[in-house]
Parts: C-alpha cells; sequence; structure tokens
C-alpha cells in the first residue's frame, strides 16, 4: 500500500505538473533520474536533486525547468520533537512556510510526503528554477576579476545578502547551513540586487539572538572565498544597520575573528 500523508500543490501549477505526470507521486518514488547533484546517502536513508523541463518541446527560451527534490528515509531527530523521526524536508517547508511573506524564496510549486507498505517514508519539493539569478560565489569572483571598481560592486551585491540576511533572521529562523552556495543574486543590479535563498532543510529556530551570528553570519563569512576582511566587516555593519558596532554586536565580531571567519578570502 501508498499512502500519501500529505500534498500541498501551488493552485496555478496543478495542471502543467499533472500533464507532465509530476502529481503521480507514486510513480516518482521509482523513477529513474538524472542527477543533478547525486544522492546524499546518510540519517538513514537518502535524498537528491533532479532538474526537470516542463515542455521539453519548446524552444529553449520558452522552456520552463523545475528542481525536484526527492528523499527516503532521510530524517532527523530533536529534542523539539521527542527525538521522533522528521523528513529533513518537513522541515524545510515549516522554514517554506515561515518565510512564505518574505520575496526571499524560490517558487514553490509542489510538496509530498507518502509512506510505503514497508514503513518506508518520503518526501518531495519541486520549485521553479531561479532564472536570471546565480550562485553569490560566482557572481562575486566574477566582480573581482572583470570589474575595475570591483569593491563597490561587491558591497553593493552584499548589502542586498544582509538585508535578505536580516529579514530572514527577523522571522525567528536561522538557516544552519548558511553558505554563499545556498545565496543566489540576481544578475541584474539596478536598482539593487534581487536575493533567494535555498536548502533549509537544517534550518531551525534558535533560541538565543547569539546563535544567528555565531551559526549563520559565522558559516556565510567562513565559507566566502572572495571577500576581504573589510568588505566582511561592512557585510556586517550592513546586516546590524549600523555604522558602528554596539558593545554588544562587538563582542560577536570578536567571536567571528576569533574562529576566524573573518580572514580574508582567497583569489
Amino acid at each position: 500500500m501508498f499512502e500519501i500523508k500529505k500534498i500541498q500543490v501551488a493552485p496555478e501549477w496543478e495542471q502543467p505538473l499533472s500533464a507532465a505526470g509530476l502529481l503521480d507521486i507514486e510513480s516518482l518514488t521509482t523513477r529513474e533520474f538524472d542527477w543533478f547533484e547525486r544522492p546524499n546517502k546518510r540519517l538513514g536513508g537518502w535524498s537528491g536533486v533532479s532538474r526537470l523541463v516542463l515542455n521539453p518541446d519548446a524552444p529553449k527560451a520558452e522552456q520552463v525547468a523545475l528542481f525536484l527534490k526527492i528523499q527516503n528515509n532521510h530524517c532527523y531527530r530533536t529534542i523539539g520533537n521527542g527525538f521522533k523521526k522528521r523528513l529533513t524536508f518537513e522541515r524545510e517547508m515549516d522554514a517554506f512556510e515561515a518565510l512564505s511573506t518574505l520575496d526571499v524564496l524560490p517558487e514553490l510549486l509542489l510538496f509530498a510526503k507518502w509512506r510505503t507498505a514497508d514503513g518506508d517514508v518520503g518526501s518531495l519539493i519541486i520549485t521553479k528554477e531561479l532564472k536570471g539569478f546565480v550562485e553569490l560565489e560566482g557572481l562575486l569572483k566574477t566582480i573581482r576579476s572583470t570589474q575595475s571598481q570591483s569593491d563597490a560592486a561587491i558591497r553593493k551585491a552584499l548589502s542586498a545578502v544582509a538585508d535578505a540576511t536580516r529579514a530572514m533572521h527577523a522571522t525567528g529562523w536561522a538557516h544552519f547551513s548558511y553558505k554563499p552556495k545556498h545565496v543566489f543574486i540576481s544578475v541584474a543590479s539596478e536598482p539593487e540586487h534581487q536575493i533567494r535563498l535555498i536548502d533549509f532543510e537544517r534550518a531551525r529556530r534558535p533560541l538565543r539572538a547569539k546563535t544567528f551570528v555565531t551559526e549563520d553570519l559565522s558559516r556565510f563569512l567562513r565559507h566566502s572565498l572572495y571577500l576581504s576582511r573589510e568588505q566582511k566587516l561592512q557585510f556586517l555593519l550592513d546586516y546590524f544597520q549600523t555604522d558602528s558596532f554596539s558593545p554588544r554586536q562587538q563582542r560577536w565580531v570578536d567571536q567571528l575573528e576569533k574562529d576566524k571567519s573573518l580572514r580574508s578570502g582567497e583569489c
């Protein structure tokens, strides 16, 4: 027996998803995918990502691409849920719903969760491809290597990221895997860059304000290879919306310094 435990479809996408066979959830669980990211095998199961085109026969400029994330028995346990197993995409959906009023997420088309006769549990998420967006790290690398006024362009991009990060944290949620590869930025920068954030499988609601800094900001800056120390400090000033750090903020910055998150990146 195959039982769908939950399904959530964006109404405007129901017909095209159905026509492409993407609402036949049971068949998707046995489908062979061309993996965009090969399945991650851990947590007692696996989780992978595939890029799909809804209308492959259309001219390339008119094709609509999607990203399908699918997992099986890929679960976590926390004190908050009584150490019960829960699929990581369920936590990602919690974050999607909490951030739904912010313009920082990919467009969500479908979420489904199921259980099979042998007790396996699985889920999937389908989002629309971020057309006109690129990974932040790639854009920063390009700016640094091709523009004579690269510092100003980098600071402008980082200001948009700081705004999006602060907006996410204002909802009470932290990403907990916040790296430049999970931040997408619009190629167009006028009047300003747009930001989209992805992969909220580890997201949670910290109890202390410091955690937003020690988890998300520290990880983001530590993995930012194309930023100088000065640019990282400016990012923090933009995040805190200040021209100088308060004593409390300075203690957090000192911790980032100690953790080497503010070390200059490498070209």
